[in-house]
């Protein structure tokens, strides 16, 4: 193989979960390493989500995805924009939901331990256990060393897909050995995650309550669909699902195969009465997003379902950090509708798809790194994971990494480039700058003010949009006639700021003015 250096370069999804991406270059061998979205916080001024600003990077020639979370694939329609031309790599149930979202490029499914070559470095997807179907690790080989990248895993003790011998035997040809992993669960209490069968019992118990189940749990998680689907059956129980993105990862899991046919059976909600007491409602949103489904029947603002005393509102699912105020809203309009609520604070009703404690130092146990960085975290989160790394590989060479790092990988060095703001999207995929947000927020705050005004007849028309009721149009009309009778020079500027100055004196709050000059 080729000398040349290999860099790699995480432009997302470290200091915060979300979307995640990586550049990996070698010699003139480019490639990103999944293109994942982050959503925003609640009040978030239509914008639909966050991705890496990936504007500077040179061009690269393949993406390889590496599941079908949209925190790792969501950003794939704007990277398309910027790079018609690229390959992409990704494993069959991310190939099928990209298809679904009507993208219309080839993807090349890869399987599992399929070397793929990419001229200067080989690369072969290893699939791993997680939370979702079809997730893969990659292990790869350049110049003198190996890098094992695995942002989202856990270790399953029955039914593992995580061929770990096979990590151990790749391995083990190379002195230099990189391990780049998962730190999302790394200060949980939790030391081993649990599996997703072990719900089965402690969840079956809500299926025999009377009255309607909501069950809101992360989407993708095919797993945990299974396992309600077939309780639901067991218990002659009609399941609803309800939100789009519910819906649809149903459809991706029953294309690809996993979900076998007798247990496949669910119902669109205009196919059912709302008020049957037999019904599982599977409802989308169970982060409490700004246009979730859980927000909409949680705030009784859903056209089918009011929420009542009969109903138990399921929440299998845990908090990611960052959305608690928006849960905690959520949990107290559910309250007040008087309907039970059941929570992984009150009930084993969840198992994360990341890694604990234990599962991680099997992980380091099979791979021995002699090199680490931990990835997939909050700052903190990653802060804490290399310092639990340390406890049991004291020896190994360890950096901290944040977005726009670059790593060398054969010199162990780190260029510590400034990071770029993130880019903003909006509905229909469409970017916006900061400045328009602020403009926005400044517009939602302060209220609205546009000023016509025809400067040669001294002519002019008001309009207050957001202004409290204090502020009468006719004050801001004595304001501005004033000006035009006591200036002979019309200054634009001027009189802008005098109006906002004006409504401040009566409100305290500067409002934003715009003056159009017919």
């Amino acid at each position: 193989m080729s000398q040349n250096h290999f860099n790699f370069t995480p432009l997302g999804g470290l200091g915060r979960i979300g979307a995640n991406m990586n550049l990996i270059e070698m010699g003139e061998t480019r490639i990103l390493l999944d293109c994942g979205i982050l959503f925003p916080d609640d009040n978030p001024f239509n914008i639909e989500y966050i991705i890496p600003d990936y504007s500077n990077i040179n061009k690269p020639t393949d993406l390889v995805l590496t599941h079908a979370h949209e925190d790792h694939l969501g950003g794939l329609k704007l990277l398309l924009k910027r790079f018609p031309d690229i390959k992409i790599h990704a494993p069959l149930f991310a190939k099928t939901l990209i298809e679904r979202k009507g993208i219309k490029k080839e993807i090349r499914e890869y399987k599992n331990k399929q070397k793929i070559n990419f001229g200067d470095f080989h690369l072969t997807p290893l699939k791993v256990d997680h939370s979702i179907p079809d997730t893969y690790g990659v292990f790869i080989e350049a110049n003198d060393f190996c890098l094992f990248y695995l942002s989202d895993f856990k270790i399953n003790e029955n039914n593992s897909e995580f061929d770990l011998k096979w990590l151990e035997e790749q391995s083990s040809a190379y002195s230099k050995k990189i391990l780049l992993t998962d730190s999302t669960n790394i200060i949980s209490k939790n030391l081993k995650t649990q599996e997703e069968d072990e719900l089965y019992n402690p969840l079956s118990s809500y299926f025999k309550k009377k009255g309607r189940l909501f069950i809101t749990f992360f989407a993708s998680n095919s797993f945990r669909l299974r396992t309600i689907l077939k309780l639901a059956k067991e218990n002659k129980r009609t399941v609803v699902t309800y939100g789009a993105s519910m819906a649809n990862y149903f459809e991706v899991a029953k294309k690809t195969g996993f979900l076998d046919h007798t247990s496949s059976g669910t119902y669109d909600v205009d196919e059912v009465d709302p008020k049957d007491k037999s019904l599982v409602v599977l409802v989308s949103g169970c982060q409490g997003d700004f246009k979730s489904a859980v927000k909409r029947v949680a705030y009784g603002e859903d056209k089918y379902f009011r929420l009542d005393k009969n109903d138990t509102f399921l929440f299998s699912s845990k908090t990611i950090p960052g959305n608690e105020v928006k849960i905690s809203n959520v949990l107290n309009k559910i309250t007040e509708s008087e309907a039970e609520i059941v929570t992984s604070d009150d009930d084993f009703v969840h198992v994360s798809g990341h890694a604990g404690k234990k599962d991680l130092q099997i992980l380091y146990n099979h791979f021995k790194p002699t090199h680490f960085v931990p990835i997939h975290g909050e700052s903190y989160f990653l802060k804490r994971h290399l310092q639990f790394f340390l406890e049991s590989f004291s020896n190994a060479k360890t950096h901290l990494l944040f977005n726009f790092n670059r790593l060398n990988c054969d010199m162990w060095t780190v260029d510590k480039n400034e990071a770029k703001d993130p880019v903003l999207v909006q509905t229909k995929d469409i970017e916006i700058s900061k400045d328009k947000i602020k403009e926005r927020r400044k517009i939602a705050q302060g209220g609205l003010v546009l000023v016509s005004l025809d400067t040669k007849k001294r002519k002019f028309k008001i309009t207050c949009k957001g202004l409290p009721d204090v502020v009468e149009e006719k004050k801001i009309f004595s304001v501005i006639d004033k000006y035009l009778k006591k200036s002979q020079y019309f200054n634009m500027e001027e009189l802008r700021i005098l109006i906002r100055k004006s409504i401040s004196r009566i409100t305290g709050i500067k409002p934003e003015v715009y003056i159009h000059d017919l």
